[in-house]
């Protein structure tokens, strides 16, 4: 006999009224795949190695969910709804997050590569350890947003005001922004350099 526990299913969700439910689950090593769900509602779930690929989840309500070494590659997440959730090691390559409202999040060591947080407000989130290269940032409202150590190459922040955001121990060679996002970003020397450069011309001898 052995004591394992017995992982849930994400086909658990249930309908109630015109929503879809999942709460309280604990989920590992599953496919799901093109899937059509708008305004799912997630509560308290862990998915350990879940392969969401391609699927449609606009509109979700998501709370206090854990995500580890998931990919969530090209998966709609727009206008949703996202408070208190972790994504550990996860794959978000062409994750769409626009038009959403994420609060206390967490990514850390993902790939968030084309990933789409445009027109989205993140308030308290944290971006540790991604790569996020050609991520698309664009007109969003930034609230104690943090990042550490991200990978941000042709990042695209057009529109976005960086104000109090730390870049200085971020890399990127080219950086997607407009003049009014750099007022009061705090970057290191190199990072100055660039954008004195990129902005008011500057030809060094």
């Amino acid at each position: 006999m052995t004591n394992e526990q017995t992982s849930d299913s994400f086909f658990d969700i249930y309908h109630h009224e015109d929503d879809l439910y999942l709460d309280n689950k604990w989920i590992k090593n599953e496919l799901v795949e093109d899937i059509d769900m708008e305004h799912a509602i997630i509560e308290r779930c862990t998915f350990e190695r879940v392969q969401f690929l391609n699927n449609d989840f606009s509109n979700i309500e998501l709370v206090d969910c854990v995500f580890k070494n998931c990919d969530l590659s090209n998966t709609q997440l727009s206008k949703g709804s996202l408070h208190r959730n972790q994504f550990i090691n996860c794959k978000l390559v062409g994750t769409d997050f626009s038009d959403a409202f994420l609060k206390n999040i967490e990514f850390k060591g993902s790939n968030l590569f084309l990933s789409n947080f445009n027109h989205t407000r993140l308030d308290t989130v944290n971006f540790s350890e991604n790569k996020m290269d050609q991520v698309e940032m664009g007109e969003c409202k930034l609230k104690k947003v943090t990042f550490n150590e991200c990978g941000l190459n042709q990042a695209n922040f057009f529109k976005t005001s960086l104000k109090n955001i730390d870049l200085s121990n971020c890399e990127f060679e080219k950086i997607m922004l407009d003049f009014d996002s750099i007022s009061g970003l705090k970057v290191n020397d190199y990072q100055a350099l660039y954008f004195a450069q990129a902005f008011l011309n500057l030809k060094l001898k």
